[in-house]
């Protein structure tokens, strides 16, 4: 973490910090943050290249003002277009059926679910992998059919998707390529039985 003087951002003076990971296995992130109120102004992230492929700036804010409770009431109800909306159970870590072998330090195992993706039948396995700032989500799916495989980016996320057996395997994140591909490379189905 290291400051970079100060700059003004929408009409405030914010302080500049900057997050420099210590490995190419996460991006690097500017954050301007306002001297007065310590909200964040501004999010930069930066490529392994040092190129911005995500930002977000506020250009004007006001904190003085009230804010009644009818303004932080939503402002549309959902209805019945929800039905899409598959069901994701959660599952105890141990009920894993598949290690991670190549897992950049610092990430680690937050959480494993199951959910159903219509109108397949058979359930989508969820890993969410996280350093306490960046995620990646392995998604794992029996799948008999063809699958696209290759490695893509869309803004600041990366994706790789891969066969392994009868799984396709997508693995995305907010981190560099190497990343994704890492973990992706390092999925193995643990034997049956155990």
């Amino acid at each position: 973490i290291n400051l970079r003087g100060q700059e003004y951002v929408a009409g405030s003076l914010a302080q500049v910090v900057t997050l420099e990971p210590r490995d190419a296995h996460r991006y690097t992130r500017l954050l301007w943050i306002d001297t007065v109120t310590h909200l964040p102004l501004k999010l930069d992230v930066l490529n392994e290249e040092g190129q911005s492929v995500e930002q977000m700036l506020f250009t004007t804010i006001n904190t003085q003002a009230e804010i009644s409770s009818k303004d932080l009431e939503p402002s549309s109800r959902a209805t019945s277009g929800i039905s899409h909306i598959s069901h994701r159970e959660s599952r105890p870590v141990g009920e894993l059926q598949w290690t991670l072998k190549k897992v950049p330090e610092g990430f680690q195992i937050i959480s494993y679910s199951l959910f159903k993706k219509p109108p397949a039948v058979t359930p989508v396995e969820h890993i969410l992998l996280s350093d306490g700032f960046s995620s990646v989500s392995v998604y794992i799916e029996k799948n008999g059919g063809l699958v696209k495989t290759g490695a893509y980016r869309m803004g600041s996320t990366n994706v790789v998707i891969t066969m392994l057996g009868k799984h396709s395997i997508t693995v995305m994140g907010e981190v560099p390529q190497k990343t994704v591909e890492v973990i992706a490379d390092g999925l193995e189905q643990k034997p049956s039985g155990r």
